[in-house]
């Protein structure tokens, strides 16, 4: 809950902003998002411009209050250790696509960082360290996730393509 929250504000507050600014943003979304495809297709070191480590507070990372706390940092992305540079070009294709693009591309991203924290809660139950899960994800599935991230970069260019094609006649 926390996440789909967040990242459909966080999101969201970049859609609006990209209504002054689209005709710019649409090609630097094309840009981000064909950066990522190349960075995901050849390297997986470090995220330009990213975070080294996660921002959580291990002491408020517990229980369900833990949860929505955990959250509300997956779901806005820039707070937390990114794993790949999508982050990047999600935040420009938001500002790009405006707000109701925006805020369902919030809601995408806060559901999708927060799945393997909600698979872990049946498993773990109360005593899950959110943390863990975290460190799971951007550490050992890096690589497995890469797939994934190619394929995403690869459909989040060509529809944004389609987008600024369609917009370039009105």
């Amino acid at each position: 809950m926390g996440a789909l929250s967040a990242g459909a504000l966080w999101y969201g507050l970049f859609g609006l902003a990209g209504l002054v600014a689209r005709p710019v943003l649409l090609p630097g979304a094309i840009l981000g998002f064909g950066f990522s495809l190349v960075w995901h297709s050849h390297h997986s070191g470090l995220v330009p411009f990213g975070r080294r480590s996660i921002q959580a507070n291990g002491r408020l990372v517990r229980g369900r209050p833990g949860l929505i706390y955990f959250g509300a940092l997956l779901g806005v992305g820039v707070l937390t250790e990114m794993s790949t540079p999508l982050v990047w070009a999600g935040v420009v294709y938001s500002a790009a696509a405006g707000l109701p693009w925006a805020i369902m591309y919030g809601l995408g991203f806060g559901l999708g960082r927060s799945m393997p924290a909600l698979a872990a809660v049946p498993v773990y139950g109360r005593d899950i360290n959110y943390g863990d899960v975290a460190a799971l994800v951007v550490g050992s599935l890096r690589g497995p996730l890469r797939y994934v991230a190619v394929m995403t970069a690869a459909f989040g260019g060509a529809t944004t393509v389609v987008m600024l094609l369609t917009s370039v006649g009105r």
